[in-house]
């Protein structure tokens, strides 16, 4: 459950938002399939520009992510237009959600240059119960086909 979730409409605000959250970090947009990894260009005259690499077209609305430390920041913004790989969208609200993380994450060292980090807590009871509850489904399919296929051999 959020801590806190704050909507930010005010046009005046979106510069300062984009330039601080979504200009240094990895900036994400929602798909059906998907996230997919976008850059932020700018901000003018009251709209936002996306690099999108390898994407032909955007749907109508759209929302794009970006975390910085306890906050995911999410931008909901309506399609203008598109040049090659640069898509230009009017921004609509921010809603900044305020979480703590429920896993536990340990700087353990630095090796080979990339940072080593250590996870406690990650797989949640539900997570488990799940893919328990899966699993056991799968094997009970495979149970019911052997058992039809066994009794088309023996009746057969």
């Amino acid at each position: 459950m959020p801590d806190l979730i704050k909507t930010v409409t005010d046009k005046s605000q979106f510069q300062f938002l984009l330039d601080n959250f979504f200009k240094s970090a990895p900036v994400f947009i929602k798909t059906s399939s998907g996230s997919i990894n976008l850059q932020y260009i700018g901000y003018s005259d009251g709209n936002v520009a996306f690099r999108i690499p390898l994407v032909k077209s955007s749907p109508e609305s759209v929302v794009v992510f970006t975390r910085h430390k306890t906050n995911t920041i999410y931008l909901s913004m309506k399609y203008i237009e598109r040049s090659e790989d640069t898509f230009i969208y009017i921004p609509l609200k921010f809603q900044i959600i305020s979480e703590s993380r429920k896993e536990d994450r340990k700087l353990v060292g630095i090796e080979g240059g990339k940072s080593i980090m250590y996870l406690n807590n990650f797989i949640t009871d539900y997570i488990i119960e799940r893919g328990l509850a899966t699993a056991d489904k799968k094997i009970d399919k495979v149970k019911e086909f052997a058992e039809f296929e066994k009794a088309k051999v023996t009746t057969g």
